[in-house]
């Protein structure tokens, strides 16, 4: 089977097809070339190439092992000359003399000449033993100077011929591969040279989606800036230091800026670690062990190229092992490099073998030519298997491949087919088996019992169930291992076609097993028959989901009803569950197969979770349907209202349509509820809904989308508003300017047989109409940019007949614009200062007479300066206005108009001035009085609000009513003014903020604070009253109850000896001497002064009292008189 055809490759120019220039570079035992990291620049001098290519700087190299002299008579490439310090006058012949670079040391030559070497030279290139020749002294002592230096300038130029040659080779293999990738995209988008089209940073981005499967932020447009693409190349570099990746020594700025080094640099960890680390790694978590698996865990070396080697050999150790554990052991193929190894394509060749058998004859390409098998190699690669071509054979097929290009290349095979091992065609047969067997036991055990169905004649016996069950049972393991399998990345993988043959046919054995055991459950004594019956009903609920696929508002429908059928049905469990335990209990249970029963246990306690399982799916699958249907409805109208537009009735009609649907049905409000509970459905589904990983990411990547989808509906939904609104108000402008630029014209051209002034008079505002009509014209390119075919064709022909009439009347009549221009700006002048003159006088006038007595007075006072503070910047544009106008009429004024407007211009501007700098300082003030009075307006009113209570207490206290009366009064108003001090001390405090007010406008002109004393004076005024007022009261409570207290006591203590006295003088039996010594001692005591205190108390308490509390005293007195006199007579 071919896999599609890869896109199209970057080639990159072709390499020169000459030698390389250095032809004892490539004798027998001589020096071989090799490819350093580019070494340090250094700064000497060099001389010039005869080659017109551009020089490159001279460079230190090591120093070489030379073969024997060339032939006599070969010509000598040309090529630079290093640089020959002159030896200093004066110094000693064999002291080095230092170049200005560190890096060089010059070693004295006979002739006063020196020549850059190394302090170091490098060691032994890889794979190359040393070999004795004459040492560097010995060739400098036997060659010539020129020849020496020529030599090394070559060498030199096939360094940065190899150099080139390996950086060649890495742009269009990495090209290549990143367009192996971009063509999945969606659009697809490719590069076609690595350094520019990286620039920007958005195929960068593009790049990692599709590795990752993430969304990642974009900055898009067609006028995109350097800012822009540093903020997407920050994203792309954020985003994989997310990833754990190390990113040494690449920074935005270098890629944006294009720096080869850098990009490949970054390119090359990104192959590193989502072509080879994650694979690698994944086969680590099976067992597998392929070296180090985490190459991409940087040291703390900021040197960039140790870095990058440090973290490609973790990943080329990985690859090196998958590709001996890939190739056959019988074919004698070793691979210790990903360089020569792969040079004669006889690898690529045998991993392709071992993947698909049979697609390349092993045999027959041993006999080919190295570019010839290569070039089969990567040709059958990208038919059969699906490997994107990334080389050519002229890339491999060199004396040392470049190994980051080989790599990339082969990691295409490791990722497509991770699992390939040399035992693999083994295996891929056992699969085959397996899914055969399986696909046959299926039908055949389908059939079995479809016709014991069909013939009635299911066994009756739950052990033959259960034994069927077992069998059934010991093919789910091969059954999931296959299930795994299933469009894996696996060499051997089973496709979704093939696998829904095996899922069709187990769930149809599911479905007669659950009849069968239907059957048997029926048979069972009641309760446990009705139970079964249930259960089976449950299972073929949970199991049938014949759901539509298309996701619109008819599937939402059917889910809805789906789910409330799930929810009644699934309501009756607990009374089911009751009526199994009530069977238990009943002893029924010993008529039954112990295995049945707890056959029938199990599968209820299973239904439950299952059934929640499936109503967290069908809600979630419902609130999907809704969502799609939601923005499939948006986006249909949507394309309806971006179309081209008719008149000015069908765009109204258009922009109505949208407030009916936007605006009325609140669109973006619905759809943020409605993505809001979709987001809750989905954390429940992911749950409690036990699904697996791939649902997860698959319902992650759902929601991811369907929040992009919606931000670029909604943004062209307000979009479409604002142009719908705009083409309106064109229209409508059209309308009016058409109108009266028409009838204008009409009335104009009957103008042009008046008289001079007559034309002159009627021509002023000329200037007016021909702003009209440029506005005209640009309103009708606008229409005509966005209206239908026919409707701006009618625009055009309406616009050409105005424009024809006015491109034939204003040549005629412009002389009179310069005079209309003048009026009209006399006119516009006097107007503003008319007005910036009303504005000042309104001003002064109004901070010079502000009433501020109320809090309410002051906020609006201090609204009003905001407003006057906001309208300071307006006027002053209005004064720049007019001084415009002025300076248009000063050539067409006499001196003393010029004069008069000037002294004008200057007092009004000074008043401005004077305005703006007094409406700060004026509401620093107002700040400042409403913070305090509002502070004093609230003490004002509490205090007011205690007097008031104060005056209605004062007025009902009272001394009538009797002592008890006058106690209670007298604790009324010892509790209320018991916080008199306190309302004192506020009253201190207020009176003090009161005069930090007065103070604060005393120094401003033109506020009046009378008002504030008269009321804080009133306010003292009637506190003191209170204060006086409540001291007599409690003076005159207290000296009424001192007279009760005196007057009752006095009443007791006559009443008591009174009531004695006349028990004495009725006891009848006086016989006994002691009765009579009693009466004796008693009354020989007569207490006369008693009468006279009690006169006393009673003319002291009517004092006190009211005139009507007098006759119950005076009754009180002569009653007790009247009884005295009876028992002392």
């Amino acid at each position: 089977m071919s896999g599609p055809p890869g896109p199209p490759r970057y080639r990159g120019p072709r390499p020169p097809g000459s030698p390389s220039p250095v032809p004892f570079l490539r004798s027998p035992g001589a020096y071989r070339p090799y490819t350093p990291s580019p070494p340090p620049i250094a700064s000497a001098p060099r001389r010039s190439m005869g080659s017109p290519s551009p020089l490159r700087p001279y460079i230190p190299c090591p120093t070489p092992r030379w073969p024997s002299p060339l032939p006599p008579g070969m010509p000598l490439p040309p090529g630079p000359r290093p640089y020959r310090m002159p030896l200093p006058m004066g110094s000693p012949m064999g002291s080095p003399v230092m170049c200005p670079s560190p890096e060089y040391l010059y070693s004295p030559y006979p002739g006063g000449e020196y020549v850059a070497v190394p302090l170091e030279p490098p060691g032994p290139l890889e794979d190359e033993e040393a070999e004795d020749g004459p040492s560097t002294a010995d060739i400098i002592a036997s060659q010539s100077q020129d020849y020496v230096d020529e030599r090394l300038a070559e060498y030199q130029a096939t360094i940065y011929q190899l150099q080139d040659e390996q950086e060649r080779v890495q742009k269009k293999t990495f090209v290549n591969w990143m367009n192996s990738y971009l063509s999945k995209r969606v659009p697809p988008l490719r590069v076609d040279d690595l350094i520019e089209d990286l620039k920007d940073g958005t195929k960068l981005l593009a790049l990692l989606e599709v590795l990752s499967g993430e969304k990642l932020p974009v900055e898009r447009g067609r006028n995109l800036r350097r800012p822009h693409f540093l903020s997407n190349v920050n994203t792309a570099l954020q985003f994989l230091q997310s990833k754990k990746i190390k990113l040494v020594n690449i920074n935005s700025t270098d890629l944006v800026d294009g720096r080869p080094a850098v990009v490949l640099g970054l390119i090359w960890t990104i192959i590193l670690y989502f072509q080879i680390e994650e694979n690698t790694r994944a086969l680590a978590s099976l067992g597998h062990t392929f070296g180090s698996a985490s190459s991409l865990e940087g040291s703390r070396t900021p040197d960039h190229a140790t870095e990058s080697r440090r973290k490609g050999e973790g990943a080329r150790r990985a690859l090196l092992s998958w590709v001996s554990n890939a190739l056959p052991k019988d074919i004698g193929l070793e691979v210790k490099d990903f360089g020569r190894s792969w040079r004669d394509g006889l690898a690529f060749l045998a991993i392709i073998d071992q993947i698909r058998k049979n697609v390349v004859d092993m045999t027959a390409l041993r006999r080919a030519t190295n570019r010839a098998r290569l070039e089969t190699a990567f040709d059958v690669a990208e038919r059969e298997l699906g490997v994107a071509r990334l080389l050519d054979p002229e890339d491999v097929d060199v004396d040392r491949p470049d190994e980051k290009s080989v790599m990339t290349y082969v990691a295409q095979f490791l990722h497509k087919y991770p699992e390939l091992r040399s035992d693999t065609g083994d295996s891929l047969t056992a699969i085959q088996n397996e899914y055969s067997s399986l696909t046959h036991w299926l039908t055949e055990r389908n059939q079995y019992l479809q016709h014991l169905r069909q013939t009635n004649s299911l066994p009756n016996s739950y052990q033959e169930y259960a034994a069927f069950e077992s069998e059934v049972q010991s093919r789910v393991e091969l059954y999931n291992k296959l299930h795994r399998l299933v469009d894996s990345h696996s060499i051997i993988s089973i496709t979704h076609e093939s696998w829904r043959e095996i899922e069709k046919l187990w769930r149809q054995l599911q479905a007669e097993m659950r009849y069968w055991l239907r059957l048997l459950d029926s048979q069972l004594p009641p309760p446990f028959c009705q139970v079964g019956d249930w259960l089976a009903r449950a299972e073929d609920l949970i199991e049938s989901d014949d759901i539509p696929t298309v996701m619109n508002e008819e599937t939402a429908t059917i889910i809805s009803r789906k789910l409330e059928e799930h929810k009644a049905f699934f309501a009756e469990l607990p009374n089911i569950e009751a009526l199994f335990e009530k069977g238990v209990a009943s002893g029924v249970q010993s008529q039954i197969p112990p295995q049945q029963l707890e056959n029938m246990a199990r599968r209820l306690q299973n239904v439950g979770p299952q059934a929640a399982q499936r109503r967290v799916r069908l809600k979630f699958l419902e609130h999907k349907c809704c969502l799609i249907a939601f923005l499939h409805l948006t986006e249909s109208k949507l394309r309806g209202w971006t179309v081209k537009y008719g008149r000015e009735d069908k765009v109204q009609h258009l922009l109505e349509q949208y407030t009916n649907f936007v605006s009325r049905n609140r669109i973006f409000q619905e759809f943020n509820k409605a993505y809001i509970d979709m987001q809750q459905v989905v954390e429940e589904y992911k749950r409690d809904g036990n699904i697996d990983q791939k649902e997860s990411m698959a319902t992650d990547r759902f929601m991811r989308e369907t929040a992009d989808r919606w931000k670029h509906v909604s943004m062209e939904l307000r979009c479409v508003q604002s142009m719908l609104e705009e083409v309106v108000a064109y229209w409508r402008r059209w309308r009016v300017l058409s109108e009266e630029l028409e009838q204008w014209l009409t009335v104009a051209e009957t103008k042009m047989d008046l008289p001079e002034e007559e034309r002159m008079e009627f021509f002023q505002d000329l200037s007016v109409w021909k702003d009209k009509h440029q506005l005209l014209g640009d309103t009708v390119s606008f229409l005509v940019a966005t209206c239908e075919d026919q409707v701006s064709q009618e625009l055009k022909d309406r616009y050409h007949n105005i424009n024809s009439r006015w491109e034939a009347l204003f040549p005629r009549v412009k002389q009179y614009m310069h005079a209309g221009d003048i009026l009209r700006n006399r006119k516009d002048y006097r107007a503003g200062v008319e007005r910036l003159q009303t504005w000042l006088r309104n001003v002064e006038t109004f901070l010079t007479s502000s009433q501020l007595t109320s809090t309410e007075k002051i906020k609006a006072y201090g609204q009003q300066l905001q407003k006057l503070q906001l309208e300071v910047e307006e006027m002053e544009e209005l004064f720049k206005s007019i001084s415009k106008k002025f300076q248009t009429l000063i050539q067409d004024l006499s001196r003393d108009e010029v004069d008069r407007m000037m002294n004008t211009l200057k007092k009004e501007k000074e008043n401005l001035v004077r305005v703006r700098a007094l409406i700060p300082m004026q509401l620093h003030l107002f700040h400042q009085i409403l913070v305090q009075h509002e502070s004093l307006e609230a003490g004002q009113n509490e205090i007011s609000q205690w007097l008031d209570n104060a005056d209605s207490l004062l007025g009902s206290l009272s001394v009538a009513g009797g002592k008890e009366a006058v106690q209670s009064n007298l604790e009324r108003h010892k509790s209320f003014f018991s916080r008199m001090l306190y309302y004192k001390s506020m009253l201190d405090s207020k009176n003090k903020v009161f005069q930090n007010i007065v103070k604060s406008l005393d120094q401003s002109e033109g506020i009046d604070t009378n008002d504030f004393k008269t009321k804080m004076v009133a306010l003292n005024e009637r506190f003191s009253d209170v204060a006086q007022r409540a001291v007599g009261w409690e003076q005159k409570l207290q000296e009424a109850i001192r007279c009760w207290h005196n007057f009752r006591e006095i009443e007791r203590v006559i009443t008591d000896w009174l009531q004695t006295a006349e028990k004495l003088i009725a006891e009848k039996h006086i016989d006994s001497k002691q009765t009579v010594e009693n009466h004796k001692a008693f009354f020989e005591h007569i207490n006369e002064r008693w009468l006279g205190e009690l006169v006393n108390a009673a003319q002291d308490l009517t004092t006190c009292l009211p005139p009507e509390d007098h006759p119950p005293v005076y009754s009180t007195v002569e009653k007790l008189q009247s009884r005295w006199k009876e028992v002392v007579s």
